[in-house]
This record gives structure tokens, C-alpha cells and sequence, in this order.
């Protein structure tokens, strides 16, 4: 009996070893490439199951992407189109079979190209874009830099960072994670929501101040910039479990 369970035992040792040297042979699938699509852009769209995206400004009349597919087992899927100026880039996992699959995207785009981004697991950034802004994400952070253009980012899962904005207006929602910008100039109208988690905003001088409104469920409310009731430039923040800080950057 004992030497039955032994065998048993060193079988399913065997077979574990064998597992994990498939799983590492696998975890090498990973392809990479790059193309270019000459101007004008007026829009790019990525829709992408699982993977990072991220979009940067440059001076070229052209989208340069980078893709890079990564796997264990399933290849992921790829539908890449550019249609009277609009790129649009998507990426999927089949749904039964894919085990480590992700796409990551990185494209270089003209200033005021508008952005949309939709992913359901991981995080995006965009830098130094001038056009309109619209990021989605079910679970990963929104990170903005130095961007020029009215903004909406929503993430289910994750926090919604931003350095030396410039946006007239800027939505920012997140059910589980915390916000937090800067803007470099005054905003006419900003809606800042989080479920759970701070806000934090720092916002440059505006003449006549700005119309604060704040609610919390459960937290602390600081407010140090200008405020006047009938300013024209609105600012709303709200929290179910956290602190709000608006303050001068």
C-alpha cells in the first residue's frame, strides 16, 4: 500500500514537472511590430481585452504603432484598420483558451489627434496630446501628462493620475482607486468622483476663483484655492471613503 502511494505520489511529481516545462517553454510566445500610416490622423480608436496602452505626441503627419503580443497559450487576436484618417486598433484574447495573453499598443500620433481608449485589464497613459481625451478602463490606472484637451477618464478598478493639465472642461471617475491632478491652467468645469479613494487637486490661480462643491462619505475636506459661489469655473468632488484636498499647485 505504502509503496503503491509512493508511486502515486512520485507520478504526479513527474507529471507537475512536466506541466511546468511546458508552461516555461510557452512563456517565451511573444511577437513584436512596429508600422507607420501616413497623415492626416484625425482620430485614433483602441480597443484592447487585456494589455497597456500607451499614446505620445509627435511632430510627424503619421501614426507610427508599436505592438508587441505576448502569450502562454492562445494567441491573441489582432484587427488593425485606417480608414479616412481614423486608426483603429484592436486586440483580443480568445475567451476559452488563453492563459498569460495579453497586447500592448504604443503609438505616436500627430498633437491633435483625438484619443479614444477602451481596455477591460490593464493601465493607459497619454502624453502631450492636444486633442479630445475619452479613456476607459475596467480594472488599471489612467495616467495623464502634459495633455491639451478636454477629458474623460473612467476606470472600474484603479486610480486616475495627471501632471500640468490643460483642459476645459475634465471628468474623472473611478469606483475603487484615487484621483489625482494637476492642471497647469484653469479649468471651466471639472467632476471628480471616486467610490473609494482620496481626491487630490492642484489647481493653478483662476481671476474670480472657483465654485467648489465637495461631498464625502467618510473623510476629511480641505479647500485652500479662491472660491467664490457664482464663480463661472465649477469644481465638483465627491467620495464615498476618503479625503478631498483641492489646493493651489
Amino acid at each position: 500500500m505504502i509503496r503503491r502511494l509512493l508511486f502515486i505520489l512520485i507520478a504526479l511529481i513527474g507529471l507537475g514537472a512536466v506541466f511546468v516545462a511546458g508552461v516555461v517553454t510557452f512563456a517565451g510566445a511573444e511577437d513584436r511590430a512596429t508600422f507607420t500610416h501616413a497623415g492626416p490622423i484625425r482620430q485614433v480608436e483602441v480597443d484592447v481585452g487585456s494589455g497597456e496602452v500607451e499614446i505620445v505626441a509627435h511632430q510627424a503627419n503619421e501614426a507610427r504603432v508599436e505592438r508587441t503580443r505576448e502569450y502562454i497559450w492562445g494567441e491573441p487576436e489582432v484587427r488593425e484598420t485606417f480608414v479616412d484618417g481614423v486608426l483603429r486598433l484592436e486586440a483580443s484574447c480568445r475567451r476559452f483558451v488563453a492563459v498569460g495573453c495579453k497586447v500592448d499598443y504604443r503609438v505616436e500620433l500627430p498633437v491633435a489627434t483625438a484619443v479614444r481608449i477602451r481596455t477591460k485589464a490593464g493601465s493607459v497613459a497619454v502624453r502631450e496630446m492636444g486633442g479630445t481625451i475619452d479613456a476607459r478602463t475596467a480594472a488599471g490606472t489612467i495616467r495623464l501628462d502634459r495633455t491639451r484637451g478636454p477629458v474623460q477618464a473612467n476606470t472600474s478598478a484603479g486610480n486616475i493620475e495627471g501632471t500640468d493639465i490643460v483642459a476645459q472642461f475634465v471628468d474623472a471617475t473611478t469606483d475603487a482607486g484615487r484621483i489625482r491632478l494637476s492642471l497647469s491652467e484653469p479649468s471651466q468645469r471639472m467632476g471628480l468622483e471616486t467610490d473609494a479613494g482620496g481626491i487630490d487637486l492642484a489647481l493653478p490661480p483662476a481671476p474670480g476663483g472657483y465654485r467648489v462643491t465637495t461631498d464625502t462619505g467618510a473623510g476629511k475636506v480641505e479647500v485652500t484655492v479662491a472660491q467664490d459661489p457664482s464663480a463661472a469655473r465649477a469644481i465638483n468632488a465627491k467620495t464615498g471613503a476618503g479625503n478631498i484636498r483641492i489646493h493651489p499647485r
